[in-house]
């Protein structure tokens, strides 16, 4: 039914109590002036909030905000809007009163709650004052725009035109019918005048097949925080300037039906503005905006003209299109953004970026010779791949082959599925024994920055070496692994080194002889008898190695990055020995922590985890106690650790034993203050402020762990109250170190 209210859920009781909490601590600084029983048809829970603003810059004395909360809050959090348009023109309000605080859904941290997201907008509230909302150094928030699913995509390749304003068009190639991208930009002056169609044949010659044309405008000055969603109202942004680009767009559908009559090319149009990047450094921000299927009757309006009489109809367009411009809707296109100008690789500073625009030849397509060769390709080299073996059913276990790719050359396959990665990265088979091709005698040295020889043979080891005597400026890395995939080396040659695989090789054997660290090695790699045979098909005649598909990822990634890291440092000038060798171990010393389950205490909705340290500090304590007190004799102390809203667990990491002003009696156990805030601070500190007071713990020795009237009367603010107790057979159990207390556990808010 329409209309028709919710029931609150438990993430709605929840955010409830949290917000409770925090009005009762700030002192009448947030004050809950409204919270309904029911939510709204859609799942949101309204509630009406007032913040002491002081009547501070733009706002009042108290200030009212809407905190809209989802039904499945934490996991999503609360949005924050405004009954009025007074902050319409403030930073980070868009549709003149929804305040976006958070650049994108990772930003919400759900274990800090209702506490994280009032901080947050408290944090709006101040910045707005002082004209702070975007910080020199953080990225802005683009713009916002109601993007249409069925408009399909647009990836921008090309950097933006300038100087600013800019009108002209830009040239898109379809590259299936959801994506466009936008390979190039031509000026107006190109496009417009008398002969546009030979020119415009001229300039899109060579570009490949299905390249067209949008209508593209860049401006000087920002647009509104939220962009239009009708061209009315673009139109009114844009003023006289648009008009004309509205009659452009006609005559850029008319160009393409010229060009090409027998492809339907859909019509966009694009909208530069500067909003994109820093504070301190803007970049052009483009949108898109496609016209619908049902808009075709603009284009259709437009007879096919001869070029000399293009210019008259153009005058013409403006009248034809203004009862459309009333009423159309615009359908946002998703922009994928890809321009160097602004784009920063996800592998900046890191090893890997020597590789970019390098070129790389890897011999051999195997376990770790195709791993390389896509990492290398990633990365943006220009890579070749030669091997003169097919694709077997037995390497699919480790290796990037298919079943429908069996019987195939590995070096064909591997290229074609490598050049799916990116169309400017084209990969390069090479199909054949490299010896008697790319390593031959009388063939030139490869004419590429970096050769990976991942073909475990010593034989094209062997050729590289001898091929490189007269061209030395190639890098040379050659790799393998033991024969259970447990070790790998990697010899790395720089350019200008003497020697490649073979001589390093020769030299790490040498100097790994006596070394105990490297008896392992030396032992799997470079073994006196040779390495173990493994045959892992009747007739397979290629000695190979046990190792599965992650350990050669592992190995391979490894292994590329070492070397990497010695190429980033040649080229940046350090000194760097010309060859090397890198051994990972996958087997060697690592850090590994383990724990066992906590005992877990239900608390209504919510969970008490404690951890074995805690309880086993608990038993300690009792045990003194009673040493010293006698039986019966309750003792406690304070609780450590830390409270997860989102997942509604509050993790006990910690128990401490009383401080020494507490009393200890048998009908009851008084906790007392002496140094406790002091430590609880020290402890805090030291886990870099994981750790928390999140609680006390008492003891009822031989009897049932459940509240008694003074506990029930105790004050215990927001925080945990647990009992440790169980009836006497269980409670000595316990002391003796077996079996499990009973435990209460209640968290106040």
């Amino acid at each position: 039914m329409i209309g028709r209210r919710r029931k609150l859920s438990a993430g709605h009781r929840q955010a409830l109590r949290e917000l409770q909490a925090i009005a009762d601590a700030s002192k009448g600084s947030l004050v809950i002036n409204r919270s309904p029983a029911t939510a709204n048809a859609a799942g949101w829970l309204n509630v009406v909030i007032s913040l002491n603003c002081s009547g501070s810059g733009p706002f009042r004395q108290r200030e009212r905000v809407v905190l809209q909360i989802p039904s499945a809050f934490p996991l999503f959090h609360p949005e924050a809007l405004l009954r009025h348009t007074r902050f319409a023109d403030l930073p980070h309000v868009y549709w003149t009163n929804w305040i976006c605080l958070y650049l994108s859904d990772s930003e919400w941290d759900p274990s800090q709650g209702m506490r994280g997201f009032v901080t947050r907008l408290v944090t709006w509230f101040m910045r707005a004052v002082t004209d702070e909302a975007d910080e020199v150094d953080q990225p802005l928030h683009p713009p916002v725009s109601t993007i249409m699913p069925e408009a399909g995509c647009l990836v921008i390749t090309a950097d933006a035109p300038s100087p600013l304003p800019w009108k002209g068009a830009a040239v898109l190639r379809r590259v299936h019918a959801g994506r466009c991208d936008l390979i190039d930009w031509l000026p107006e002056d190109l496009v417009v005048r008398e002969g546009w169609a030979t020119r415009l044949r001229a300039r899109l010659d060579g570009m490949g097949e299905a390249t067209f044309l949008a209508a593209a405008v860049l401006l000087e000055r920002a647009f509104p925080m939220q962009f239009p969603e009708t061209v009315t109202q673009l139109v009114a942004v844009l003023e006289e300037e648009w008009l004309e680009s509205l009659s452009f767009i006609g005559a850029i559908a008319l160009a393409n039906k010229a060009l090409k009559p027998e492809e339907d090319y859909p019509a966009l149009a694009l909208i530069g503005t500067p909003m994109r990047g820093h504070a301190a450094r803007l970049r052009t921000h483009l949108a898109a905006w496609r016209l619908s299927p049902g808009e075709e009757w603009i284009t259709a309006t437009l007879p096919l003209l001869e070029a000399d009489a293009l210019d008259g109809d153009l005058k013409k367009l403006p009248r034809l299109l203004t009862r459309w411009v009333d009423k159309a809707h615009l359908s946002w296109v998703r922009v994928h953004e890809q321009r160097p100008e602004i784009v920063t690789r996800r592998d900046a500073g890191r090893p890997a970026d020597w590789l970019l625009d390098r070129r790389v030849l890897v011999l051999g397509c195997g376990a770790l010779g195709a791993p390389i060769a896509e990492q290398c390709v990633r990365s943006g080299a220009q890579v070749t791949v030669a091997d003169d073996d097919i694709v077997t059913p037995g390497i699919l276990v480790r290796q990037p082959y298919t079943d429908a790719d069996v019987g195939r050359n590995k070096a064909e396959v591997l290229a074609e599925r490598l050049s799916a990665i990116s169309p400017d990265r084209q990969v390069v088979p090479v199909v054949g024994d490299v010896r008697t091709t790319l390593l031959a005698d009388d063939a030139p040295p490869p004419d590429v920055d970096l050769v990976v020889d991942a073909t475990a043979t010593p034989a094209v080891t062997a050729a590289v070496e001898r091929l490189r005597w007269p061209r030395r400026g190639t890098a040379v890395l050659t790799v393998g692994v033991g024969h259970r995939c447990e070790r790998g080396v990697a010899a790395l040659s720089l350019p200008g080194a003497s020697g490649s695989g073979t001589d390093a090789f020769g030299r790490f054997a040498l100097a790994a002889a006596g070394e105990p660290r490297l008896k392992d090695v030396t032992a799997d790699l470079f073994p006196e008898n040779g390495r173990p045979v493994f045959q892992p098909e009747p007739g397979c005649s290629h000695p190979t190695f046990l190792g599965s598909a992650s350990d050669v990822a592992a190995l391979a990634g490894h292994l590329l990055t070492g070397a990497l890291t010695d190429l980033r440092a040649h080229r940046g000038g350090q000194a760097v020995q010309p060859m090397s060798v890198r051994v990972v171990r996958l087997t060697g010393p690592q850090e590994r922590m383990s724990w066992p389950n906590d005992l877990v205490v239900a608390d209504g909705s919510d969970e008490i985890r404690f951890a074995r340290e805690a309880i086993e500090s608990m038993r300690a304590e009792a045990i003194i106690t009673e040493r010293i007190f006698g039986p019966g004799v309750e003792t406690g102390g304070v609780l450590l650790g830390y409270p997860d809203d989102a997942c509604r667990v509050v993790w006990v990491k910690e128990a401490w034993p009383p401080s020494k002003d507490s009393r200890h009696a048998a009908g009851g156990f008084e906790h007392g203050t002496h140094g406790v805030a002091e430590r609880i601070s020290a402890r805090r500190e030291q886990s870099t402020g994981r750790l928390q007071y999140v609680g006390l713990w008492h003891t009822h020795p031989a009897s049932w762990a459940s509240p008694s009237d003074v506990d029930d009367r105790a004050t215990m603010g927001p925080a945990l109250m647990v009992i440790v107790g169980g009836p006497d057979g269980r409670w000595r159990t316990w002391l003796n170190g077996n079996g499990e207390p009973d435990v209460y556990a209640h968290r106040n808010l």
